[in-house]
């Protein structure tokens, strides 16, 4: 699951606990289905998604709670944009669990719904045949606010501080 790694390495850059103890940090892929047409589009590309839940779960994490969210945002903002601009009461876009283990350590879980776009190319006729399989990048939504109308706010990356206290670095995006 390309989306649930590429999160799980943008999260551990960005917050140094996570970085610190990896082994208190576990992903997990949940609820996994496959969606596709069944018709071949141009070229002979067959195209399909994989949508499932991705949960995270932060072990004995004593950092800021809210660091962790704002990544998680951040992250979203370019990976699964569509998770933030379909606000809706009645939706959930990223749940959340949280076990108060004492005053400075929590047990975290984040859920959050995610989808990957491929496509299988036909392999040209020299070759042995076949397909190359493609992950497709997130389409992106330049020039909208994720949370209404209006222009786009800027990227999300940079230190987040609590009380004047550095808590974590938002590094930049991949693509």
């Amino acid at each position: 699951m390309t989306k649930a790694d590429r999160l799980r390495e943008y999260l551990t850059a960005a917050i140094p606990a996570l970085k610190d103890n990896p082994d208190r940090f576990q992903v997990f892929v949940d609820k996994g289905s496959l969606r596709a047409t069944g018709a071949p589009g141009a070229g002979g590309v067959i195209a399909f998604e994989k949508a499932y839940t991705c949960t995270l779960l932060l072990l004995d994490f004593a950092g800021d709670e809210n660091a962790v969210f704002l990544a998680v945002i951040a992250w979203l903002s370019v990976h699964q944009v569509e998770t933030l601009q379909n606000f809706d009461r009645n939706r959930q876009g990223v749940g959340f669990e949280c076990d108060v283990l004492d005053a400075h350590k929590v047990d975290l879980q984040i859920t959050l719904d995610l989808t990957e776009r491929i496509g299988a190319t036909p392999r040209p006729a020299p070759a042995q045949g076949g397909y190359d399989i493609t992950v497709w990048p997130e389409p992106q939504q330049a020039g909208r606010d994720v949370w209404m109308d209006g222009p786009a706010f800027p990227p999300l990356v940079g230190s987040i501080y609590v009380g004047g206290e550095l808590i974590a670095e938002l590094p930049p995006h991949d693509g």
